[in-house]
């Protein structure tokens, strides 16, 4: 009895240490299923269920995105080069899993539970450094194959003394330039074998090498596990979150994203939200063209430039056909009226009807009247002379004889 009380207080006591053994493990990064792959890259894309490929992430990036040559550039770390990624996300995709170009999706990316620096295929040539992404299905063994080679176009190529800067994704060259590069390229075939994860990655250039071709000494950092979806490099140290995932059978529960977007609901490369970059353009430039007009306001009020203003406004138009009226009788004093009271456009039609009535104030127009008919017969005898119409004689005589009896 009391052998067999031992027994159990052992066993219990191990389910205890085992239990605390585990949670420790996954504090640390321990094994996760797929879930943490659909709920946190989830905000930067979308998932759809693809043919023969299961659940593939398609992010929100700008047309011109690829893995491994945008946002990002190579960290030399214990494990090899591994790419340190400027994207929020970029501690999944860049890491575990493969890429795959779609005709309509562009870059799609398909999960897997093997970490590693980075899954790309190594070139190089006299000058050259280049690298390509992985397909689904491709393992180092057939990359490192003689007759194995990605497609031309997918394959990022930079000069080799350029290869470990930091920005060095404004370094490449143009892919039109890519098929004659690999004609003189061969394949980088060196590795790290990882003891601790029982797994072999592709670890890309010789230390050395890309210490003589950059003339600058290369330190490797260190790799430091992070309890939480991110990463982040210094001199010393590279912080990312690195977890164990576990395979999926077929025993096992099926985890799945929260949202699968139908492919009629994706929309094409290069028109989709840029969520992942965050680049967007400052509010008050909008504001700053809606205030323009504004601007016009004070302009109405300027002596000057209110000619300019007048066919423009409705109002002026109306006024035409009221000034041109009286202009057959005083051609003259149309002019005076138009530059003496710009301003009082409104009282236009209040001053002529006082001028209808008022007695005293013909004077003034009376200089013009005795001003048209003296220039009368200066116009009209040549008229006479050239043209003897008889009806401008009749229109003439009236003038002539008032001439005579003055």
């Amino acid at each position: 009895m009391k052998n067999s009380i031992k027994i159990l207080s052992i066993i219990f006591m191990m389910n205890i240490c085992l239990s605390l053994m585990i949670e420790k493990a996954e504090a640390q990064g321990g094994y996760v299923s797929f879930q943490v792959f659909y709920d946190n890259l989830s905000p930067y894309g979308q998932w759809v269920d693809y043919p023969n490929a299961g659940y593939v992430w398609v992010p929100n990036v700008d047309a011109g995105f690829s893995p491994y040559g945008s946002n990002g550039h190579w960290v030399m770390t214990e494990y090899g080069w591994t790419w340190m990624s400027g994207y929020p996300w970029g501690w999944a995709p860049f890491h575990y899993g493969r890429w795959n170009f779609d005709p309509y999706y562009g870059w799609v990316w398909c999960p897997d539970n093997v970490w590693g620096p980075a899954w790309v295929s190594w070139r190089r040539s006299e000058g050259y450094y280049g690298w390509a992404p992985m397909r689904p299905g491709i393992t180092l063994e057939i990359s490192f194959g003689r007759d194995y080679r990605e497609d031309d176009e997918r394959y990022v190529f930079v000069r080799d003394r350029d290869f470990d800067r930091e920005d060095v994704y404004n370094r490449y060259e143009p892919r039109t330039n890519n098929t004659t590069i690999i004609r003189n390229t061969t394949i980088i075939n060196n590795t790290y074998v990882d003891n601790s994860r029982h797994v072999t990655y592709v670890a890309g250039p010789e230390r050395d090498d890309v210490q003589k071709r950059t003339g600058k000494a290369v330190q490797p950092v260190k790799v430091r596990d992070s309890d939480k979806p991110g990463e982040n490099v210094n001199k010393k140290e590279l912080a990312i979150y690195r977890p164990q995932v576990q395979r999926i059978t077929e025993s096992s529960d099926r985890p799945a994203p929260k949202s699968v977007a139908a492919p009629k609901d994706i929309k094409p490369v290069g028109k989709r939200d840029n969520v992942s970059q965050q680049k967007q353009t400052p509010p008050n430039n909008t504001q700053e063209k809606k205030v323009a007009p504004a601007q016009q306001n004070p302009v109405k009020g300027n002596v000057n430039e209110q000619k300019k203003n007048v066919p423009v406004t409705p109002q002026p138009k109306k006024d035409v056909p009221i000034q041109q009226t009286p202009p057959k009788v005083k051609p003259n004093e149309q002019k005076k009226d138009i530059l003496v009271a710009p301003q009082q456009k409104k009282d236009v039609p209040v001053q002529q009807t006082p001028k209808k009535g008022n007695v005293d104030k013909p004077k003034t127009p009376a200089p013009v009247k005795t001003i048209k008919k003296q220039p009368a017969p200066k116009n009209v005898a040549p008229k006479v002379k050239d043209v003897p119409q008889p009806k401008q004689k009749d229109n003439i005589q009236p003038p002539k004889e008032k001439n005579n009896d003055q």
